[in-house]
């Protein structure tokens, strides 16, 4: 049995208020490539999803309850790094403009993607057939 690897986009929707990948969970757009090698999808994952946070307001995704279940680390460790990194000062309180920059690097977010949880895309392994 080959094993290949498909990247899913992960489908956000917006209802005025914030967006959710809606009631039932996760629904995902359709793969377009297929990779035979793991690491070369981890590689292309990985820079799907700094593409994806360049330049995206953050904050629009995290919802009703807030930055709390996207966090894998300290509040205060985010913070610190939003501002060492992005020069960008945010507070728990308001989380409104936690964007990330436009000119921010792939190292920078690989950095974010450390602290953060959400994501856009996601690797899946699946089985290939003759």
């Amino acid at each position: 049995m080959q094993k290949g690897y498909i990247i899913l986009e992960v489908g956000w929707e917006y209802d005025d208020s914030y967006y959710s990948t809606n009631n039932y969970g996760n629904t995902y757009e359709a793969p377009t490539e297929i990779f035979l090698n793991k690491e070369a999808a981890e590689k292309e994952l990985l820079k799907q999803e700094c593409e994806s946070y360049r330049g995206t307001a953050l904050s629009a995704y995290f919802g009703e309850d807030g930055i709390g279940e996207h966090l894998t680390c300290e509040f205060s460790e985010l913070a610190d790094y939003c501002k060492k990194t992005f020069n960008i000062t945010i507070s728990e309180d308001d989380l409104d403009f936690l964007e990330v920059p436009k000119k921010a690097t792939d190292k920078q977010i690989e950095g974010l993607l450390k602290l953060i949880s959400l994501r856009f895309n996601e690797l899946h392994e699946v089985e290939i057939k003759n």
